[in-house]
């Protein structure tokens, strides 16, 4: 099995992303096999990279079928490729109320969300870096609220909430 760093063209890298596009097309100078491994660098038309989520998540593809001959240009490859699961994930947040940084071994997401315990103070926290990392990130939503009643501050963002931080005494609203 080999590694293949491959640019992609930004117009396609939502579509890749999403699962919507599923195949490539490209000229076989790397001897492109079944079972390889794809990492993606989203670029523009010039080539030069951009700042797209594809291109950080460190998502990978692995190749699943590979087309040549019938009818594809001489020297040119159709191939399939499908997202890799990742069974060694590892989640890491600096925690916002004591400052600490927390790493999580085993953590995923799809199983057990983007709120977790900080391991020094045991207050809630969001894992924000991997809610920016997910395949289906949008764009950041989070929010704050500050009530005067219960002198607490909530957080929230489409991933989840937190109501836990105490204000200080002397904190005015």
């Amino acid at each position: 099995m080999m590694v293949h760093k491959i640019k992609l063209r930004e117009e396609f890298a939502d579509a890749v992303l999403s699962g919507e596009k599923n195949f490539e097309i490209r000229e076989n100078d790397r001897g492109y096999q079944k079972g390889d491994e794809i990492h993606f660098r989203v670029v523009d038309e010039a080539g030069f990279a951009v700042n797209h989520k594809l291109s950080h998540t460190g998502v990978k593809y692995e190749i699943t079928y590979v087309l040549s001959g019938w009818g594809i240009q001489e020297g040119y490859v159709v191939f399939g490729i499908r997202r890799m699961e990742t069974n060694n994930t590892e989640a890491t947040e600096t925690c916002p109320w004591c400052e600490t940084e927390n790493t999580y071994p085993g953590w995923d997401v799809e199983k057990d969300g983007y709120i977790a315990i900080c391991k020094t103070c045991g207050k809630k926290i969001f894992l924000c870096d991997e809610c920016q990392h997910a395949h289906d990130f949008r764009g950041c939503e989070w929010t704050t609220e500050r009530d005067a009643y219960s002198r607490t501050v909530t957080s929230q963002c489409c991933r989840g909430k937190i109501a836990n931080k105490e204000l200080p005494r002397d904190f005015q609203l």
